[in-house]
């Protein structure tokens, strides 16, 4: 390699990687274990180390492609590891790998089919660079919309043993686009029978989630209706609880009114008869009686 072709190279690489590696990052960025220039930090020194690896290496020519190709797969998977290390939620990345590896595949196979053919006669790689630019440039934002916003309910209503078997369906896509990809490729040349199994499979993904999804609002709309339903009979019982508490406790004013009246009459009449004991026996039951109804009602308002 040349030094243009290296730097196309590198271009590619980054290119390559970095929308991929910010659309994994982006759904659990408030929870990872390590701070993001940390992240960006270890991607520098895995790029640096693949382009020196690259560079030192010296290759004969009809071999150089296959184990550039090689060489490259080793880098993505090994910066692929990085996230499982410093982002927690295990299967939760592993489903989000598998959407972005179904997601990336056509994204990647487009460029070496189409970008000599944009740009003929320039170095290896300015094409492909060229054509990953507007590939993430079209496309990233719809992607992080749809991690972030079109799997929320995913992320929010997903229990452990539905995350366990979440990942089987993006990674069920994506064996099927490698197989069926690797049996219509020359060498290691994809041919465009190749990209156009790649775009069926993403688009059978993406059609399986937004299904998945649909499914996942409906329960969520169903618990939601639940709970309201739930606290409002809460609310009935507690409502039907405070107005029976109130019925009893007019009644028991009423039954406490009429006995404080009968023995306002019989003190009245002990009065006008001057019976002082039989007055003052009156009274102590008078006074009571009115203690005993403070008491009741005041426990009815602590109530």
């Amino acid at each position: 390699m040349d030094v243009w072709e290296r730097i196309y190279y590198t271009a590619a690489m980054v290119l390559s990687t970095v929308p991929l590696a910010t659309l994994r990052y982006w759904p659990f960025r408030r929870d990872t274990r390590l701070p993001v220039w940390a992240f960006w930090s270890i991607y520098t020194v895995i790029l640096l180390l693949e382009l020196v690896w690259m560079s030192a290496a010296n290759w004969p020519e009809p071999l150089a492609f296959e184990l550039r190709q090689r060489s490259y797969l080793g880098f993505m998977l090994l910066f692929s590891l990085l996230f499982f290390i410093g982002i927690r939620r295990f299967w939760q990345q592993l489903f989000v790998f598998g959407v972005l590896c179904v997601y990336g595949a056509p994204v990647l196979i487009l460029p070496p089919l189409l970008g000599n053919q944009l740009l003929p006669g320039l170095p290896d790689y300015s094409g492909n660079c060229l054509v990953l630019l507007l590939e993430f440039v079209l496309t990233w934002r719809w992607m992080r919309r749809f991690l972030t916003e079109t799997l929320a309910p995913f992320y929010i209503w997903g229990t452990k043993s539905f995350w366990r078997m979440a990942w089987l369906l993006p990674f069920g896509f994506f064996t099927v686009e490698i197989i069926f990809s690797v049996e219509h490729s020359t060498g290691n040349v994809m041919k465009p029978v190749s990209l156009i199994i790649c775009y069926i499979g993403a688009l059978g993904m993406f059609t399986s989630l937004h299904f998945m999804q649909g499914i996942l609002s409906r329960l969520q709309e169903n618990r939601i209706l639940e709970q309201n339903i739930g606290e409002a009979q809460r609310l009935y019982q507690l409502q039907l609880a405070s107005c029976q508490r109130l019925a009893q406790e007019a009644r028991e004013s009423r039954r406490m009114r009429h006995d404080l009246r009968h023995i306002a009459l019989e003190l009245e009449n002990q009065l006008n008869n001057k019976d002082w004991p039989a007055f003052s026996q009156a009274l102590e039951a008078y006074t009571k009686r009115l203690q005993e109804t403070k008491e009741r009602f005041k426990q009815g308002e602590d109530a």
